[in-house]
Parts: C-alpha cells; structure tokens; sequence
C-alpha cells in the first residue's frame, strides 16, 4: 500500500486519508519502518473502506451539475433553482431565481452570488442578536469562502463565517453562531469554552452532530 511517511517529534502513530484517497502516515522519530507497516496492515481495512469512500464521493463531486429545477438548500429546506427572463437573479419563498441571459457554465457562479447574499443578510442578523442578548462584542463579521471550516474566531474577536452555512439547517447555523461568538470569551476548546457554549445553547452536542452529517452530505456536492 503506497503511502507517505513524515516524521515528527510526536509520541503516537496516526493516519490520514486526504480527499484525493492517497494516505499520510505520520510517526514518532525513532519508530522503525517495520512497526509502521504493521499498523497499516492492520488498519488495511478501514483504510481501503475509506478511500472507496473517497472515490465514490469524488465521482459524485465531478458529476455535480447545476441546471434548472435542481433543488437547492437554503436553512435546511430545499428550493427549485429557476430561469426567468422576467426576474432578476435572487430568492423568494418559491426559489433560487437566475436571468435568462446567464449562460449555462455561469449558473454556479450566480447561485453562489445568491448565497452569499442569503448568508451575508441571515449569519450578520443572527451574529448582532446573540451578541446583543448574551452582552458579547464582535469586532467584525465577515462572510467568506472557506471549504475546511464553518466560522472562526481570531485574536481580535473578529468573525468570519463560509456562505456554504447557510445551507444547513437553522440549529446548525445558529450553533456555528454561538460557538464563534463563545470563541470572543475563551479563544480555545477547553472545558471554560464549553462550559459557556452550553449556558447559550444547551442543545449544542445535537446541533453540532447534526452540522457533521450535514457537512459528510456536502462532501458529494461540487461547491
């Protein structure tokens, strides 16, 4: 089984599958070859399960497609994406709305502009409410595109969330909300930091698993 190998100061074996299915293997300094070989035989098959895994998604990935009457997420319900020459691109209770001059390979890029929008509007107003009714100060708020996470907190207690959040469902949005703003009081993951995600939202341990089915699920879809 091909693999690459990096070395560190670390006291434990551990693997990891990339997207692409290739595995890293990484180890202790002074762990010889032979005691790596025999832990990857002897995960050979969890990891041969994965990568089919990996395969399968990627496929599903490269035949995504966006075309009309494709359903889309939005706050964990689905909308019929439509063309219209009698509408400007955006949203309402009845769907995603693309122009009928957007040429065909610009239909992503102009969804993704609409959920930008949705998400700019939605993340911002929920970021001002919590903050207002738990006494908390962000310093900013922005929408980006991130692929690896669904929000941050840096040092400066500034917010960053993905537009791809908007998609989920509204307990998930509303749990990547409180856990950025709970980031403002303690820039970490320990017990404090929980201990306080909970007093705003004791429901959280539901939500966030929730957020990672949601995001496995998204894991088939070419964004």
């Amino acid at each position: 089984m091909n693999y690459t190998l990096i070395r560190s100061r670390r006291k434990t074996l551990a693997l990891q599958l990339k997207t692409d299915g290739s595995l890293l293997v990484r180890c202790p300094l002074k762990m010889s070859l032979q005691e790596v070989e025999n832990f990857i035989q002897a995960k050979q098959g969890w990891i041969l399960a994965k990568q089919q895994l990996l395969k399968e998604n990627f496929q599903k990935r490269q035949a995504f497609r966006l075309q009309p009457g494709v359903q889309l997420r939005y706050l964990g319900r689905t909308y019929p994406l439509r063309i219209s020459e009698n509408r400007q691109s955006g949203f309402d209770a009845r769907g995603f709305y693309l122009g009928n001059n957007v040429a065909e390979e610009k239909i992503q890029a102009g969804v993704i502009k609409i959920y930008k929008q949705l998400a700019t509007a939605c993340i911002t107003a929920k970021v001002e409410h919590y903050a207002r009714l738990y006494k908390l100060q962000p310093k900013a708020i922005r929408i980006g595109s991130a692929k690896t996470r669904w929000g941050s907190c840096n040092a400066k207690n500034q917010l960053s969330f993905s537009w791809r959040l908007i998609m989920a469902d509204e307990l998930c949005v509303d749990y990547v909300v409180l856990h950025e703003l709970a980031h403002t009081l303690e820039h970490n993951h320990g017990k404090n930091f929980w201990i306080k995600l909970g007093r705003m939202m004791p429901d959280y341990p539901q939500a966030r698993q929730q957020l990672r089915l949601f995001g496995k699920n998204l894991q088939t879809e070419n964004w």
